[in-house]
């Protein structure tokens, strides 16, 4: 076999194993994010609940106590002026094995609505899986303390870096 067979055979080689280590759950995690996107927009915050991960319902004092908190919050934010006009999912990240669980980052570009004008920031999602890539369940990486990680998360792999939220830029 002459040298440059040899080299197209390399390279087909490496071209299917990067293929192959892709995330292989991203587009059911990207499905499972636009279903609370698209519930944000339409302000149903118990399909929001149900794609939060569990621990933190728990943590945050009960189902009831944080829909309450979270229509709250968010009611007081569209009387000040505050819409969330757009929410761009980026590409789900590598997975990660925690414990019985699966972890991956998934950055999220949203664009708000302000008095003062349009704001944009990229922020990060932890996409968590308990039964191997079926569902998927969310929570905002900015809850993720050193403190909360463990609390939430007791098997989390600390190879997984969680990256810095973005500051908000005005846009226009």
């Amino acid at each position: 076999m002459d040298l440059l067979m040899k080299k197209f055979y390399i390279f087909i080689f490496l071209v299917c194993n990067c293929a192959f280590s892709q995330n292989q759950f991203s587009s059911k995690i990207k499905s499972d994010c636009e279903i609370i996107i698209s519930a944000m927009k339409n302000s149903d915050y118990n399909k929001i609940l149900d794609y939060t991960y569990p621990k933190v319902i728990e943590i945050g004092g009960g189902r009831e106590k944080l829909f309450s908190l979270m229509k709250n919050t968010l009611d007081k934010m569209k009387k000040e002026g505050y819409v969330f006009e757009n929410q761009i999912l980026g590409e789900p990240q590598r997975i990660y094995n925690a414990g019985k669980e699966l972890h991956c980052i998934v950055p999220k570009k949203t664009i708000i609505k302000t008095p003062k004008g349009r704001v944009e920031a990229t922020y990060y999602l932890l996409a968590v899986s308990k039964d191997n890539g079926r569902r998927w369940f969310f929570i905002e990486s900015h809850m993720l303390n050193d403190e909360n990680k463990k609390l939430i998360f007791p098997n989390f792999n600390s190879d997984l870096k969680i990256p810095k939220n973005s500051k908000p830029v005005l846009i226009d």
